[in-house]
């Protein structure tokens, strides 16, 4: 339990984060300032493969893949959207596995995302950006985002083993790790302003309530 001294010393961020309750569209928004164990870790990684953001995300990106029959080895029509969708869910859910459970619990880091306070457009770009190489351990130090960095890594990686064989090569897994990072870029604006558009969705200010 958090005592109103250490309220009071936190910083406005923390504050904020501290009195958020987890979102079922971003679990991995951080709802509390308090260091994971690598149980929470784990559980982490299972609430981000199944969350409202990458299912709806994945849907997207396989009916654009499916419009544009890519990749080519998954053909078209009936067959080939189920493919791309089962596969685009194994990329995500390997890549958490990797990132948030396996890799943020050996190397000691937080794999959840902390919001800015009331941000700013030019900081949420800034902030999104910086987030993708900058982390935080389990300490609060500032470290580089090995968890965020290697795990889209590992999981594309991975994918090969099920990936049409046409598009297996290195140049096409490195593609699809360049498009992990800048969907997670722009994930992370979201998640920048996700606390104070659920607040405003729910008429409440953003300090007293969660998102969703």
């Amino acid at each position: 339990m958090v005592t109103q001294a250490e309220n009071a010393a936190m910083k406005p961020v923390e504050l904020f984060n501290l009195l958020e309750r987890k979102s079922i569209v971003f679990p991995d928004i951080a709802s509390s300032t308090r260091p994971l164990s690598p149980g929470q870790k784990f559980e982490l990684f299972v609430d981000n493969s199944i969350s409202v953001h990458t299912i709806v995300w994945s849907t997207l990106g396989s009916l654009i893949g499916q419009a544009d029959d890519s990749p080519t080895g998954y053909g078209v029509g009936g067959i080939g959207y189920p493919k791309r969708l089962g596969s685009s869910l194994a990329r995500e859910t390997s890549g958490e596995f990797f990132g948030t459970f396996v890799i943020a619990s050996a190397l000691h880091e937080d794999p959840r995302f902390f919001p800015e306070y009331n941000p700013t457009l030019k900081h949420t770009l800034k902030h999104s950006l910086r987030r993708l190489f900058v982390a935080r351990n389990d300490a609060g130090a500032n470290v580089v985002n090995m968890p965020g960095l290697l795990g889209p890594l590992l999981g594309e990686s991975l994918a090969n083993v099920y990936w049409p064989d046409r598009n297996r090569t290195v140049g096409d897994t490195l593609f699809r790790y360049g498009l992990d990072l800048a969907s997670r870029a722009a994930g992370n604006m979201f998640r920048e302003y996700w606390p104070v558009v659920s607040a405003k969705m729910q008429h409440r200010p953003p300090t007293r309530g969660a998102p969703h």
